[in-house]
């Protein structure tokens, strides 16, 4: 067997040739000092370190949470987690059914089992809040929001219970914190509109609603309120349009005698007065007899030439009421005759 008789490299031999190869590239290159690199240095270490707190802390949060420890580990929810939630949806479907007393101890028994469950805490304000307990409610809604700083509706929640109050500065105050965290949140801006209602400023009022609209084209409640709106401002027209896209998004079986009035008042506004008299005798059989709403009736028939329906009405109205003035008015009038004037209509707009 014949042996190479190229020369053999050591390893020490190799590895002194790699370090003067290094040595050489380092002697290329400017000169730093080492006093200049420790900083640099430093800082790395700081880094790491800052990084090394930062998991410490998040794993012993994730430790001492007993009902949210490993978030993303898989595998089954935790037996806290488990329970907190199918207490919540049990109490959920008595909150549908209107069974708001069977709820609330489902979500004192979900918020025991999991105290940092947002939605536990969120629903369980809701049961406060339609018994009553308003402070009681806002400091459930306020856990919630420290649980779940993200979402906005939490903050317009607190804000309306605030508006219900009456407390105005509070409520502006949660129409901006939720604004703050979703700048497009038709919710928000709806509520802050609202709380420029009651403050009495029409036009910011109805700038806010036109926004909320924005985000949510089909809102029926947005759509009705900004109608409102523009019939208190002596907007007819603008009115109706409002209140006819609020009649194309809710069914004719499910459109209340409220609303059929509202598109009624509009419609006499503007001078179509037997489309107002269509609307009004729907309000007038929509529900249980109302005089005023009959004496309406009345008015919009004698506007439109229909004295006969007129007198019918007016006469509902008082057989309903029969001190009912302004029908006993109406019914004169119409005795008579031709030389009576018509009546003036006016437009009974509602507080939006």
């Amino acid at each position: 067997m014949r042996l190479s008789t190229a020369p053999r490299t050591s390893f020490r031999a190799s590895r002194r040739r790699r370090h003067r190869t290094i040595g050489l590239r380092e002697a290329r290159m400017p000169h730093r000092p080492l006093a200049t690199r420790r900083p640099a240095i430093r800082s790395v270490c700081a880094c790491s370190a800052l990084r090394g707190v930062g998991w410490l802390l998040l794993v012993a949060s994730c430790l001492l949470s007993g009902c949210r420890s490993w978030p993303w580990r898989p595998g089954p929810v935790p037996q806290s987690v488990a329970t907190c939630r199918n207490l919540s949806h049990q109490a959920l479907i008595e909150m549908e059914q209107g069974r708001w007393q069977s709820a609330e101890p489902l979500l004192q028994k979900a918020i025991d089992a999991c105290p940092t469950d947002p939605d536990a805490q969120r629903h369980y304000a809701e049961v406060l809040a339609q018994r009553g307990a308003t402070q009681q409610a806002l400091v459930h809604l306020d856990q919630a929001r420290r649980l779940a700083p993200h979402d906005a509706s939490l903050s317009v929640r607190a804000g309306e219970i605030q508006l219900a109050s009456g407390q105005l500065d509070k409520a502006a105050q949660h129409a901006r914190a939720a604004l703050a965290t979703d700048r497009n949140a038709a919710e928000a801006w709806a509520l802050r509109g609202r709380i420029q209602l009651a403050r009495g400023r029409q036009p910011e009022a109805l700038a806010d609603l036109l926004r909320a609209l924005g985000y949510r084209p089909d809102d029926p409640a947005l759509l009705e309120q900004i109608g409102r709106l523009y019939l208190a401002i002596q907007r007819p027209d603008r009115a109706l349009m409002y209140f006819q896209s609020l009649g194309q998004n809710v069914p004719p079986s499910d459109q209340g005698r409220e609303l059929l009035a509202l598109q009624a008042e509009a419609y006499a506004a503007v001078g179509r007065f037997a489309d107002a008299a269509g609307y009004f005798r729907r309000a007038t059989t929509s529900g249980p007899p109302s005089a005023e709403l009959l004496y309406r009736l009345a008015e919009v028939e004698m506007a439109n030439g229909d004295i006969r329906n007129a007198r019918l009405a007016a006469e509902q109205a008082l057989r309903l009421m029969p001190d009912h003035a302004a029908s006993q008015q109406l019914l004169a009038q119409i005795a008579r005759g031709p030389a009576g004037a018509a009546p003036v209509v006016q437009v009974a707009a509602p507080p939006p």
